[in-house]
């Protein structure tokens, strides 16, 4: 082989040395994040958000050094976007629940078709909560929760993209959209269930 065939050839190698290092490293980190992220939605279900916090706390490290690896080696994008869209739902969801309010997307640091993705898909846990408070009776708080489960498809609406910029919003959209008639057709009935309580307490 030629001396210059043979210096392209060993560029070849070591960059994809490297890029074979880094998508080694991002799939442990990301299931590392997956793993975490799954612990911190089911702590808040559970309504312990001091382990759920915890819990978060540890996954943004490696939320870090995943996104470290991502700036020098986007190739690994592939591997760590679901890592990167089950942190953002996951945070969306604590935030909602303990601050009534929505995380930074820029100071989470995730791409924001992740962030956007896991915020479409807090939804569907946001439903639970949103059913709990309807078991338990508390319509008020059902209906925060649906207000704030609006709020997001109203976002998702806005986001008018290709599905290359988007990660494929429109599909979350749609499910989005499916759970909110769900919803709706639900409050309703425990509304009008709740009145006629409400009037026979009255009554009697």
């Amino acid at each position: 082989m030629r001396d210059d065939v043979e210096d392209i050839r060993k560029k070849i190698v070591k960059r994809f040395d490297f890029i074979d290092s880094a998508r080694e490293r991002a799939k442990t980190l990301s299931n590392t994040v997956l793993r975490l992220s799954f612990h911190s939605v089911s702590s808040i279900h559970r309504r312990d958000l001091k382990s759920a916090e915890s819990y978060l706390s540890e996954c943004s490290e490696y939320i870090k050094r995943l996104l470290e690896i991502y700036k020098i080696a986007p190739s690994v994008m592939g591997i760590a976007k679901d890592a990167f869209k089950e942190y953002s739902e996951a945070m969306c969801l604590f935030y909602i629940v303990k601050k009534n309010s929505f995380p930074d997307p820029e100071k989470l640091g995730v791409p924001y078709s992740s962030f956007i993705g896991g915020l479409a898909e807090c939804v569907g846990e946001l439903r639970r909560q949103f059913l709990e408070e309807l078991k338990d009776g508390t319509l008020e708080r059902a209906e925060d929760y649906f207000g704030i489960m609006e709020e997001i498809y109203e976002l998702l609406l806005s986001i008018n993209y290709c599905s290359t910029i988007t990660d494929n919003i429109r599909v979350k959209r749609d499910y989005v959209r499916r759970l909110l008639e769900r919803s709706h057709a639900e409050l309703t009935r425990a509304t009008l269930e709740d009145k006629v309580i409400q009037n026979l307490k009255r009554g009697g």
